[in-house]
């Protein structure tokens, strides 16, 4: 006896209509999917005895279907579409994105019009790919400075990413872009880190130390005091003054890098920590990002699709770039089996955020492009 009969054909045409996505679907095609993906949820709960697989939200992966069609042939003329309809690999493609988020992704409350949708296919992409990083992530010891710091950094990185993604659905889209900044300035640390090695690192921990010390973090007042005696002849060795200590203990972990002099770098994050990580590029997006994260009147005032784009672009690109450390660092560290998982996601959901990313900038610029010429 099957726990979860898919729904009748009249309900489920009557579902999919009220989503008010398309006035123009194969329902019956649709259809088709969705008793296959339904069949492929129940047959991994079986293999896999898990009881909330084989229980299936069906509004949810009606959702989902229904999101990945329309998304995968936007733009696409009736010819194509057709063709695409016949094509088994697409199919295939399709149902396995399908049971890949239903299974992977856990929140199934549909809030439409609140904010992007999370059965919107980059924002479901996403999603699913964080998970899976976080998921390896977990597997690994942490909270251990002195041996898990990459691990640490990475995580929150990951973390402060997928939250994001939750402003995002919610609606909250300039916060969704202050938050970026964080992002920004966390991935900058990473990726700092990861180039630079051991001597880099061992600085980075010194300073904590340090900004331990500066917030009273320390167990003793005489610790606190040797510390700072310490910071003090740190300072020396690099002719600063008293009133440079604060921007010392946050950024003076740069100084272990062979390049960094204060010639060329400040002691902050955008004329010191980011272009030391070669993201100086981002330096417009991060003067925004501030001006919203500290209620300037571009916050105030504004536009919520604007800056909801923005946020997922730049996302995007940072994940792209915290992707590229995470598999690097943890390929050596990872059994064969977990490895295998990771490169099966690489290929298939890695590839698909790419096309996906390259969809929203092109679609970001035309609706500027349209929107100026309005303006004209």
């Amino acid at each position: 006896m099957r726990l979860s009969e898919p729904m009748k054909y009249e309900a489920f045409v009557n579902l999919v209509s009220r989503m008010n996505l398309s006035d123009n679907l194969d329902y019956e095609f649709l259809y088709q999917l969705y008793e296959t993906a339904v069949f492929s949820i129940e047959e991994f709960g079986k293999l896999h005895e898990l009881l909330e697989a084989k229980i299936i939200n069906h509004v949810a992966v009606i959702y989902y279907l229904v999101s990945e069609y329309l998304y995968s042939t936007q733009g696409k003329t009736t010819e194509e579409i057709t063709k695409v309809k016949d094509d088994e690999k697409y199919l295939s493609i399709l149902i396995s994105n399908i049971v890949d988020k239903y299974l992977t992704n856990s929140h199934f409350d549909y809030q439409k019009g609140q904010g992007l949708s999370e059965y919107y296919p980059p924002i479901s992409s996403l999603t699913l790919y964080l998970n899976f990083v976080l998921g390896m992530l977990k597997r690994f010891p942490r909270n251990e400075p002195q041996t898990t710091l990459m691990n640490d950094v990475m995580t929150k990185a990951f973390t402060i990413a997928k939250s994001i993604i939750d402003l995002l659905k919610a609606g909250f889209e300039t916060e969704a872009f202050a938050t970026w900044r964080t992002l920004h300035e966390t991935e900058a640390v990473l990726k700092v880190l990861n180039e630079n090695g051991a001597d880099v690192q061992k600085s980075y921990l010194l300073h904590m130390k340090y900004a331990l010390a500066f917030r009273q973090g320390l167990t003793s007042k005489e610790e606190t005091d040797a510390v700072f005696v310490e910071i003090k002849s740190d300072m020396a060795k690099h002719n600063l003054k008293s009133k440079d200590m604060k921007r010392f203990i946050e950024y003076g972990w740069l100084f272990a890098l062979p390049f960094f002099n204060l010639d060329d770098y400040k002691l902050n994050f955008r004329n010191g920590l980011q272009d030391a990580a070669g993201l100086k590029d981002y330096s417009r997006w991060y003067e925004m990002s501030s001006e919203v994260a500290h209620s300037s009147p571009v916050l105030i005032y504004a536009t919520k699709d604007y800056f909801g784009r923005v946020s997922l672009l730049n996302l995007f690109e940072s994940f792209f770039r915290l992707e590229k450390i995470f598999g690097e660092f943890f390929m050596e560290r990872i059994t064969e089996g977990e490895k295998n998982n990771y490169l099966i996601m690489h290929k298939i959901h890695y590839n698909q955020l790419v096309q996906m990313y390259i969809n929203e900038r092109d679609n970001f610029f035309k609706t500027l492009e349209e929107q100026q010429y309005k303006k004209n």
